[in-house]
């Protein structure tokens, strides 16, 4: 397996768990500290060896001193920068969906919910983040540069003004070519089973009824904002 960006490591994402997926698989020496993809081999490390930025799967005969972790309670932490592996977000009322894994200063757990998105749990050479639950994976699709290049989605929710429940997405292409991006809606806290009305609020137009998931498609660095009526 190689990235479509740089062959010498992979681009790292936080997806959809999925214990069949060789993607998600991995594997840490406890001697070494690495942790490796059981799929591609290479191993997960700071990409500029700093206290923050983002993370990849980076050649075995590639390793620099930072690329070791250590297990701390629900944290993974950096041997070397003392920083935490986490997804990247927010506990604040507005919340960025998947997908960017990073390396952050570690925050304290001793509030409910607070910080999850620094917390995983490792079984069955399955990542898990406790935020999300979502899974550490490598990203095989990853679009042409870096992963701030690819696509983003943050949420709001709360009520409207006829005081009905509703979520509010934001979906940014940040990649420079057009792409469709498919928000899943088990993402955000929704059934997978059950139909929900949407509205496109940039165009003011109702986009109709959906299930599981709703795609846009986008050109390079264009947004689509989109209401989720939760009361169908």
């Amino acid at each position: 397996m190689s990235s479509s960006f740089d062959s010498t490591f992979d681009q790292l994402i936080a997806t959809k768990c999925d214990d069949t997926d060789p993607l998600q698989q991995w594997t840490l020496d406890q001697e070494s500290g690495m942790i490796c993809s059981l799929s591609s081999g290479r191993c997960l490390a700071p990409s500029n060896c700093e206290e923050k930025g983002e993370v990849v799967g980076r050649d075995k005969g590639e390793e620099e001193e930072c690329d070791g972790w250590k297990m701390a309670g629900d944290k993974i932490i950096n041997q070397q920068s003392n920083s935490c592996l986490e997804v990247y977000g927010s506990n604040d009322r507005i919340k960025f969906v998947g997908k960017r894994v990073q390396v952050w200063r570690c925050e304290p757990s001793f509030q409910e919910d607070s910080h999850l998105n620094q917390e995983w749990t490792f079984s069955n050479n399955i990542l898990t983040n406790q935020w999300q639950g979502s899974c550490l994976s490598i990203d095989e699709d990853a679009p042409e540069g870096r992963g701030e290049e690819g696509w983003e989605v943050w949420m709001s929710e709360g009520v409207d003004e006829e005081e009905e429940e509703r979520k509010v997405v934001v979906i940014f292409n940040r990649a420079n070519q057009p792409q469709t991006i498919t928000l899943d809606f088990q993402w955000v806290g929704l059934q997978s089973d059950t139909p929900y009305s949407l509205r496109d609020l940039w165009a003011q137009e109702d986009l109709g009824s959906f299930t599981s998931s709703f795609s846009v498609l986008l050109s390079p660095h264009e947004s689509s904002m989109i209401q989720i009526n939760l009361n169908n």
